[in-house]
């Protein structure tokens, strides 16, 4: 997994802003457990 990228205080809750940060998984990267 790798962080794409960042978003600077976009999310507003109650007042207060917060980042939002994009993450990418490869299909290859991805192990699935049974």
């Amino acid at each position: 997994m790798k962080k794409e990228g960042v978003i600077r205080k976009v999310r507003d809750l109650n007042g207060v802003y917060y980042d939002s940060i994009k993450y990418d998984i490869l299909r290859e990267e991805l192990i699935i457990q049974p």
